[in-house]
């Protein structure tokens, strides 16, 4: 069973952070990394994405009033571990734009529920080496800009970084969504 539960400092995660550290997901990798550090915001929370009793991923999003009055930066520390996982998503481009994959099921739906559909909700990515933000930044974001489900925003200077920012298109994700079910069993579980 795929579940998202929210975050709580009982929950044990201590095998969840190591297998990040491992395949250098530094932003994931501890506690401090995908809560404490969100403190600071005005909203803020944060999701672990279990595969039965096993913590797989996790994904944050927080307050963004630095960026735009009232919005949310949104899929913020996102991962997910292919070695928990029954199928990694990557290399497939035709089931990502049926949205068969964990980010769209998953995250998104539950970034727009928590923001409020009608919420500004923001993607940053920026072309690292860090995790998989080289592949968001040239792939997915390109991909979902083609779909009309981001629109490019602005360039900004943030945490040390250049970054694009996408706003979300929560009407037209949720649209699509409902027009592409989940097909794939990996997803169902």
């Amino acid at each position: 069973m795929l579940r998202l539960v929210e975050f709580d400092e009982g929950l044990d995660l201590s095998d969840f952070y190591k297998d990040c550290d491992e395949r250098g997901y530094t932003n994931n990798n501890s506690q401090k990394r995908i809560w404490d550090r969100f403190k600071k915001y005005k909203k803020h929370n944060t999701w672990i994405f279990y595969r039965d009793f096993t913590p797989v991923g996790s994904v944050v999003a927080h307050s963004f009033d630095e960026y735009k009055k009232d919005s949310y930066r949104v899929l913020v520390c996102t991962c997910v571990l292919e070695k928990h996982m029954k199928y990694n998503i990557l290399g497939q481009a035709g089931l990502f734009k049926r949205h068969q994959h964990y980010t769209a099921q998953f995250y998104i739906p539950k970034m727009i529920e928590w923001c409020g559909i009608n919420s500004n909700m923001f993607i940053t990515t920026h072309p690292s080496d860090t995790g998989k933000t080289k592949t968001v930044h040239n792939f997915a974001m390109r991909v979902w800009s083609k779909m009309n489900l981001v629109e490019q925003s602005d360039y900004i200077r943030y945490r040390g970084v250049n970054q694009t920012v996408w706003k979300l298109n929560a009407k037209e994700w949720l649209k699509q969504l409902k027009e592409n079910p989940i097909e794939m069993d990996y997803l169902k579980e």
